[in-house]
């Protein structure tokens, strides 16, 4: 659900919202107390959320995630106003007696 706060917290303009061409592994948005927030999907490793107030981390420690190339894809209405942020990645752990991983789907409403 972090990333359903950090998308809560974007600015409400078409202009807060700075979208991946078509799918990408990474968003960014201004916030409504005009900073700025960057939600990455890095490869292999984590998801994370940068901006003025810090870096955190998304996902917890062991936890690996892949197909970012997928991670976001913004919905926009005819005016080209951003209505919903699409998430979507594979989040599991590895090694053991093998990966596990399980697909991710978060879909979010912008307010």
């Amino acid at each position: 659900d972090q990333l359903k706060k950090n998308v809560f917290d974007a600015g409400v303009n078409t202009d807060d919202f700075f979208c991946p061409i078509g799918v990408g592994t990474s968003i960014s948005f201004n916030t409504k107390s005009d900073g700025k927030t960057y939600l990455t999907c890095y490869e292999g490793v984590k998801i994370a959320s940068e901006s003025a107030n810090g870096d955190f981390l998304l996902t917890n420690s062991g936890v690996s995630v892949r197909n970012c190339d997928s991670f976001v894809t913004c919905q926009k209405n005819s005016d080209l106003k951003v209505m919903r942020v699409d998430f979507n990645l594979d989040m599991g752990i590895t090694g053991g007696t093998g990966d596990q991983f399980w697909t991710f789907v978060s879909k979010v409403t912008v307010r």
